[in-house]
């Protein structure tokens, strides 16, 4: 039976880590502070191979060094040392030195020491995983002490990899994101999934099933190597965000009702609707309210054309729909077309921005933009002052009406 040793396994990612490798056959020995009750129901669950250790503070490195010798006969096959404190005490005024020490004791000196003196107790092929944190790639505004100690796990974790690697034992490190723990702060829980990709805070069983692949052979050529596990927060430049949307108006169906109210005769609009899922014209009142605005426009002489991209298999769904069969045979130049032969013959016209979007066109000739759901749900109807972006929808929506104009495409009308 293969056996690891996790530090805080009592809650959040550590416990998460341990009931992740005790499900798989492991033998878990995992340490505590002051959460021992948190872990009764995972020792009696797993009686036989969970063998809780502590209360050890690894704040204090004497502690510490009392927990190295309280295991110094036991062999493992990994090592997860994961065990954290997070302090915002960091004041730049009046800098709490003690505070910034206790920090660096359990995040970084209480690891490090942990990792160098049983190194030996590690068996052949064995993994070392220390716990970083995105933190580390940024400067603090009043964590500077965590910041700090995630930012020197990533180092040590290297050195210890070029030094251990020699004798097979492998050593990397994760840094979590914003991770659904009791650790979380307001901000990450309620502002990280507003500039997140994935939009959302990860569950510690995520970060755990990272930890227990760097600890299985799976892995066995990854070394010195640092996962960051943040849903691509890491990437996202906030001020690049900012510039992008500052040319965007978000508006809603509001927004797309006032534009089409404001068309004139001979002013043209051409829309394409990309429903990759089948459902087009949700019957709302907003999308009434929109497809209303539109007839109204007709009626008015602006000329108004509209492509709805659909599955094939969705076609016939879609034509006996009762949004459509009340709508649809109301407005001109309204075509459905497959989104397979679209891809097909025309891909760089579906690989259009966003799930959809219209430019109109005034007597001047001034083109204006709408983009659906280009940054997130809440952006239906957003306009777009890039004249770049504006252009090439254009042609592209030009392409795609010239294609039906001449029959290299077919409708499903």
């Amino acid at each position: 039976m293969k056996s690891i040793l996790i530090t805080g396994a009592s809650r959040g990612i550590g416990r998460a880590t341990a009931e992740k490798f005790l499900q798989n056959g492991w033998k878990v020995y995992g340490t505590y502070n002051k959460s021992f009750k948190n872990m009764i129901d995972v020792i009696k669950k797993y009686e036989e191979t969970f063998v809780p250790i502590g209360p050890y503070d690894f704040t204090d490195l004497r502690s510490t060094q009392d927990f190295i010798d309280s295991v110094s006969n036991v062999n493992f096959d990994a090592m997860f040392l994961n065990a954290g404190i997070f302090s915002e005490n960091d004041d730049f005024v009046n800098f709490d030195f003690s505070d910034f020490e206790q920090v660096m004791n359990c995040n970084f000196y209480s690891p490090m020491m942990i990792a160098i003196k049983l190194q030996h107790n590690l068996n052949v092929n064995g993994s070392i995983v220390l716990m970083s944190s995105n933190d580390s790639f940024s400067g603090a505004f009043s964590s500077i002490s965590y910041a700090a100690s995630k930012g020197a796990i990533v180092n040590v974790m290297k050195s210890l990899s070029v030094n251990f690697g020699r004798r097979g034992i492998r050593v990397n490190s994760i840094a979590p994101g914003a991770i659904d723990t009791d650790m979380n702060t307001p901000e990450q829980v309620n502002e990280s999934p507003k500039w997140t990709p994935l939009k959302r805070v990860a569950q510690p069983y995520e970060v755990a099933n990272v930890v227990y692949f760097l600890s299985n052979q799976e892995s066995s050529f990854i070394n010195g190597e640092n996962i960051t596990i943040d849903g691509g927060y890491g990437n996202v430049s906030i001020l690049l965000q900012k510039e992008m949307e500052s040319s965007r108006i978000y508006g809603g169906y509001k927004t797309l009702v006032e534009r089409y109210n404001k068309l004139k005769k001979g002013e043209e609009i051409y829309s394409i609707d990309i429903a990759d899922s089948g459902y087009a014209w949700v019957d709302t009142a907003n999308e009434r309210e929109y497809l209303t605005s539109i007839i109204d426009a007709q009626s008015r002489g602006v000329k108004a054309h509209r492509y709805i991209v659909l599955p094939e298999s969705k076609i016939e769904d879609f034509k006996q729909s009762k949004m459509f069969l009340e709508f649809g045979k109301q407005l001109n130049n309204c075509f459905i077309i497959s989104r397979e032969e679209l891809c097909k013959k025309l891909n760089d016209v579906y690989q259009i921005i966003g799930k959809g979007c219209d430019v109109s066109i005034n007597n001047k000739g001034k083109k204006f933009s709408f983009i659906d759901s280009y940054i997130n749900d809440n952006s239906v109807g957003s306009i777009t002052s890039s004249e770049i972006i504006t252009n090439h929808l254009y042609e592209k929506i030009i392409k795609l009406d010239n294609a039906i104009k001449n029959k290299t495409i077919n409708t499903f009308n």
